[in-house]
């Protein structure tokens, strides 16, 4: 019992130190304007990573998607009547298709937001 209360308290302990570096260096730090950074190379290069994770992660969900849905379909019919392994698969193939559209959604949702921020995702 004591490895697990002195586990939680390592943790604890990293995660207030990480959260005292970070307040320390944000509240320390200079102020920082942004007269002309909008047209400097990070920001141009950011929107165009931005973009194409964008599209790319909503290409490749779909196919992904529909792959893992007809392997736990497979799986589903060839398990037969074993106890509780149908259900599991099933349980799978909607954890599947709420993830593809969760996904998808997001990114509809970004690229429109994107473009009323001026930002082109496509």
């Amino acid at each position: 019992m004591d490895l697990v209360k002195n586990k939680k308290l390592r943790w604890y302990k990293a995660i207030v130190y990480a959260f005292s570096v970070v307040f320390i260096t944000l509240v320390s730090g200079g102020y920082a304007y942004a007269s002309g950074i909008q047209d400097s190379i990070l920001v141009t290069g950011t929107k165009k990573l931005a973009s194409d994770a964008l599209v790319a992660v909503q290409v490749i969900a779909a196919p992904i998607g529909l792959l893992l849905f007809g392997w736990f379909k497979f799986q589903e019919m060839a398990a037969g009547d074993e106890g509780g392994e149908q259900t599991k698969y099933k349980k799978l193939q909607r954890v599947v298709v709420i993830a593809v559209v969760v996904i998808e959604l997001i990114g509809t949702l970004a690229g429109t937001l994107g473009g009323y921020y001026g930002i082109k995702f496509s």
